[in-house]
């Protein structure tokens, strides 16, 4: 049986989680995505992981911008731990791949270019390999 806020999985392999803002993950993605081709990245002197135009698409406020950014990766991320035999596995390693190169900084696939918090290091270090495996 199903829980009541559990999120489905649609078509392209994202998580259909609609954020306070309206968006599901997907269009966040999407609208990332658009924004970000071709333009450079920010050069802030304080190191931020994502690229500043995939901050200011999202939101006018950077901290709630970087809220989402985390929460799709997490997501993402997740997708790809739980489905690792999954015949769709392909599908979502694309998917993040695509929304990795277009919302990060630095896209060497090393954890610390997707996460600074301790406590999602296990969950980003699993998926890097399924990525690897599976790109």
């Amino acid at each position: 049986m199903k829980k009541k806020n559990e999120p489905q999985i649609v078509e392209s392999g994202v998580k259909s989680v609609t954020t306070k803002s309206g968006l599901t993950f997907m269009q966040t993605f999407q609208k990332v995505k658009e924004i970000v081709k071709n333009e450079k990245v920010s050069t802030n002197s304080k190191k931020s992981i994502y690229k500043k135009s995939a901050l200011q698409e999202i939101s006018e406020d950077e901290k709630k911008a970087r809220r989402i950014l985390r929460k799709t990766t997490k997501t993402l991320l997740s997708i790809i731990v739980e489905n690792e035999n999954s015949t769709k596995i392909k599908s979502f390693v694309s998917d993040f791949v695509e929304f990795y190169q277009s919302a990060f900084e630095t896209t060497d696939f090393s954890v610390s270019s997707i996460t600074q918090s301790e406590e999602n290091k296990g969950l980003v270090e699993k998926a890097l390999r399924i990525i690897e495996k599976n790109k």
